[in-house]
This record gives C-alpha cells, sequence and structure tokens, in this order.
C-alpha cells in the first residue's frame, strides 16, 4: 500500500509546486491533485512512457470516493424554520440541479445514437461534473463503473476540467456585462480576486479541525477517521442483513454504505447527546485528504483513447450545458430572486458550472465586501442542497443505468413544476 502512495504524494506535490509559479493554474481553480494527475498521465505509457503507472492506483478511486461521500453526510443537521423567505434562492437551487439532470440525460441519449461507444446514461454526468467539480465527477464514474458503465470517470474529469473554464471564462464574461449594466449594487467597475502566492501569512491561517478528546487516548484525527469508518461499516452491515430478506441488495455498491451508515451513527450521536465528540471541521479536512487522492490517481489514468474517441460529443454536451446556465443565471434568478438577484446569480453561475470556490470567486467580483445578503441565502440553502446533491452521487447513476427513462421522466416533472413555481408564484409576487 505505501508505495503507490509515496509515489502518488510525489506527484501531488509536484502538482502543488506548478500551481504555486504557474498563475493561471490558480486563476482556474485547477487542483494540485489533478495537476500532478496530469504530470503522471504525460510521463506514464499512454504518453510518453518514462514511468510505470502502478496497478493500484486505478482501483483507488473507489474507497477514497466512499470516505467522501460518508463524510459529507456525517454530521449534517436540516433546523426548522431556517428557510423563512428563501423561497427563491431555493427554487432557483433546485431548478437548475434538476435542469441539468434532465436536458443533460436527453441530449447524451441522442448523442449516444451518433457516437454508439458512448452508454445512453451518460448524459447524466454534467450535472455532477458543473455542479460538483471533479469529485462529483469522479464519484458518479465510480458508482456507474460499480454497476458496469465504464469510462465515465474518464468522462467525469474531462467535463469537469471543462466546467472549470467555463465558470471563470464565461463567468468574467457576464460579470463584466452585469456591471456594464448595472446590475451589481456595490460595484461599479471589476474587482478581481486576490491571487495568493506562497505561504499564507500567519493572520490568515485557519484551523483544520479541533480536538474533542484528550490527546493522550487517541489522536484527534484517528477518532475523527474511526467514525467515519465505523460509520461506513455499519452501513455495510445493515446492507447485509436486508439483503439477506431482499437479496437484490446484495449488489448494491460499496457507495452506500456511507450514505446509509453516516446518516445513522450521526443521528444515534444526537440522539444520545455524543455528538460532540465528533469534529466537522476534522472531518472535512479528511474528506479533502480523500479526495485529493482519488483525484490525482484517476487523472493519471484517464483512458486517453476513449476520450480521444468522444471528443466532439463531450465538447456539444458542454456548450449545451453552458447555455442553460447562462439563461438560468441572467433571466430566470432576475425575475425569481427578490434581492440581490445578480450578486445570486454569479455564485450560482461559478457553482453551478465549476466548484463552490469560483463560485465565490466571480461573487466576490460583484460584492467584494459581502454587502448582500447573499452568503446568508447560500449557506442556508446548502443545508437542503449538500444532502439532497451529495445523495444524488450515489443514487441516480445506480438508478439511471436500470431505470434510464423513468429518471428522465421524474426530473423533467420536476423541472417544469419548479418552474411554474418561478414563473407564477414568485416572479408575480417579485412584481408585486
Amino acid at each position: 500500500m505505501l508505495n503507490p502512495l509515496i509515489l502518488l504524494m510525489v506527484f501531488l506535490l509536484a502538482g502543488f509546486v506548478l500551481r504555486e509559479v504557474i498563475t493561471p493554474l490558480k486563476k482556474l481553480y485547477i487542483p494540485a491533485s489533478m495537476i500532478g494527475g496530469i504530470i503522471a498521465l504525460i510521463l506514464g505509457p499512454q504518453v510518453l512512457g518514462l514511468i510505470q503507472i502502478p496497478d493500484s492506483w486505478s482501483s483507488l478511486a473507489s474507497p477514497m470516493v466512499n470516505i467522501v461521500i460518508a463524510c459529507m453526510i456525517f454530521g449534517i443537521t436540516i433546523k426548522r424554520g431556517a428557510f423563512k423567505g428563501l423561497g427563491g434562492t431555493i427554487v432557483s437551487t433546485f431548478f437548475i440541479y434538476c435542469a441539468q439532470v434532465a436536458v443533460g440525460s436527453l441530449v447524451g441519449f441522442g448523442l449516444s445514437k451518433v457516437w454508439t461507444s458512448l452508454p445512453e446514461q451518460w448524459g447524466v454526468m454534467p450535472v455532477f461534473c458543473f455542479y460538483g467539480g471533479h469529485g462529483g465527477g469522479v464519484t458518479a464514474g465510480d458508482a456507474f463503473a460499480s454497476v458496469g458503465i465504464e469510462n465515465m470517470t474518464d468522462m467525469g474529469i474531462v467535463l469537469s476540467t471543462i466546467g472549470l473554464l467555463v465558470a471563470l471564462t464565461v463567468g468574467m464574461f457576464w460579470v463584466n456585462y452585469g456591471i456594464r449594466k448595472g446590475y451589481a449594487q456595490h460595484v461599479k467597475d471589476i474587482s478581481h480576486e486576490k491571487i495568493q502566492r506562497g505561504a499564507l501569512p500567519d493572520e490568515e491561517r485557519t484551523l483544520i479541525g479541533k480536538t474533542t478528546v484528550s490527546t493522550s487516548g487517541v489522536a484527534a484525527i484517528a477518532l475523527q477517521l474511526a467514525l467515519i469508518l465505523f460509520s461506513m461499516w455499519v452501513g455495510g452491515k445493515i446492507i447485509d442483513l436486508l439483503a439477506l430478506l431482499i437479496p437484490a441488495l446484495s449488489k448494491l455498491p460499496s457507495l452506500l454504505d456511507g450514505v446509509i451508515g453516516s446518516f445513522i451513527v450521526w443521528h444515534l450521536m444526537v440522539a444520545t447527546k455524543t455528538d460532540r465528540y465528533a469534529d466537522k471541521a476534522t472531518i472535512s479536512s479528511i474528506s479533502g485528504l480523500a479526495l485529493d487522492i482519488c483525484i490525482c490517481a484517476a487523472t493519471a489514468t484517464l483512458n486517453l483513447k476513449f476520450i480521444a474517441a468522444n471528443w466532439v460529443p463531450i465538447l456539444i454536451m458542454s456548450i449545451i450545458m453552458t447555455i442553460l446556465v447562462s439563461v438560468f443565471c441572467m433571466i430566470l434568478c432576475r425575475r425569481w430572486v427578490n434581492r440581490d438577484w445578480f450578486e445570486f446569480a454569479m455564485n450560482r453561475f461559478g457553482s453551478c458550472t465549476g466548484v463552490s470556490a469560483t463560485g465565490w470567486a466571480l461573487f466576490r467580483c460583484v460584492d467584494p465586501d459581502s454587502k448582500t445578503s447573499v452568503a446568508q441565502q447560500v449557506g442556508l440553502c446548502s443545508a437542503l442542497d449538500t444532502p439532497f446533491s451529495s445523495t444524488m452521487i450515489a443514487f441516480l447513476p445506480l438508478v439511471a443505468a436500470t431505470s434510464f427513462w423513468p429518471v428522465i421522466g421524474i426530473f423533467c416533472a420536476a423541472t417544469i413544476v419548479l418552474f411554474l413555481i418561478g414563473e407564477l408564484v414568485l416572479h408575480r409576487a417579485n412584481k408585486g
């Protein structure tokens, strides 16, 4: 286990160094793990053949993704009454998710009839890549692989990279356009985000976690990792027990172990008042480590032949997703969101084509001092959005693989319903 991991960390470190030196890599929010994986891919047998990629790298994605998913679910609690007055924010957030699934699925199905090497379900991938970034793309690709649909992890990495490029290029176009039109309330010219080089100064360094028990008994990070792995174990045992009654459940991928186990273990801890032993910040750090390992290994083992054979449908899909998100942000957000619509739209554009970091980068261009209510709106809405989108990463590829048309039907119906709520309820209320 150690030797392949040592080599992977060498490339991860190389990716970090390049990202520090080459400013555009930072501006595009390309993670060091992906840069390191690209270096390994170029040096590996598919391109230059200078190094041998360990066979174990191709199987690293699955266990790392399981940890990431478990960490995402663990600790989520939704409080009553927190969403009052956020109707436009909530409807907009779920509309664009459902629309990306519906439109992506229909477009992907059509393109699969021309490029027959593509499975008909591949159109589900853009929502995970554009809406969730590389982590979502790799996770969904691994879920597809667990039910026999291969090469979706490769697809996920490519689509996620295109999404990041769209977020910062097309996103900055909309920022400039909106400021010139006077949509931004607190900015009259472009405010670019400062690109931080080198180590952070002391005053900007934040804690990656806190100790919850005495370290004389157990290391803080060991306890949090134990809680996550225990949750995955519990989820696996529950599925095994249910499979005794319903044998078909034995075929469920291990990805669901963390989803089920983390939900149950966390709520049991809350009920027994032992949740104080958990530290969400440390668990997030564990998730970040697992995700970096996952992305670096998955990028280094990309199937270049598959990508080369399907670059045209990938490009077509990316253009359609970009148009969809642009229409949503610049037209529908303006009609549905009662206050601070443009600042909210820019946050959503960055998040729905790249990752949350690109969303906040675009937001800072139009509201550098956070004078609007967008941060609070998005933060509260994430309490609903995060559990939903995290669960969909695990479940949707599995359902789409076996019941593709019901998935299209459900998400098309949801898109239409949310659109009607936006137009008939929210837009009318905003006009009034």
